[in-house]
């Protein structure tokens, strides 16, 4: 869903459903005027990777069906129990990590620690940098992970709105 300049909406879910749901801020100049638009997409539409006893589906950008205005990939990835998964982070970029199930330990920009199941986690950095999550060797673990801007090269929107208020007051 991409709203343009405002949006309402409603959900129903059925029993059993999971859902994540995440709002990236586009550049405001581009995308405020823009048409509203919605699309569907079944499962087997994301591309999905097996590498080193991982499973790696693309849900936002790269090979996804899913691309945006805002500068963002997100992976669906799930570590087989005993295994690591590598990603290379790039430079100026950091990865926002929602961990569904599953303890971890993490390593990135010379910081390793535990992470267990429902905790978000971000790997901020201002170089390139490996980011290496391992799954307990008692179980799979299944994570969310998020790559955006450290620093957005725009204005973000509560920064707009900030600046709005000051110039009201003035």
């Amino acid at each position: 869903m991409q709203t343009g300049s405002g949006v309402q909406h409603s959900e129903k879910y059925e029993k059993g459903t999971s859902s994540f749901q995440i709002w990236f801020e586009p550049f405001l100049g581009e995308t405020n005027y823009a048409a509203p638009t919605y699309a569907d997409y079944l499962e087997q539409d994301f591309p999905v990777v097996m590498k080193d006893g991982c499973t790696i589906k693309s849900i936002v950008g790269g090979s996804s069906p899913v691309q945006l205005v805002a500068d963002a990939k997100m992976w669906d990835v799930t570590i087989s129990a005993g295994q690591a998964f590598e990603m290379m982070v790039p430079d100026g970029y950091s990865i926002a990590g929602l961990v569904v199930e599953g303890p971890s330990t993490w390593c990135s920009f010379n910081e390793t620690r535990s992470v267990e199941p429902r905790e978000f986690v971000i790997c901020e950095g201002d170089a390139a940098g490996l980011l290496r999550v391992g799954a307990d060797v008692g179980g799979d673990t299944r994570l969310i992970l998020i790559q955006v801007p450290s620093v957005l090269p725009y204005p973000s929107y509560k920064e707009v709105k900030i600046r709005l208020k000051v110039e009201k007051q003035k």
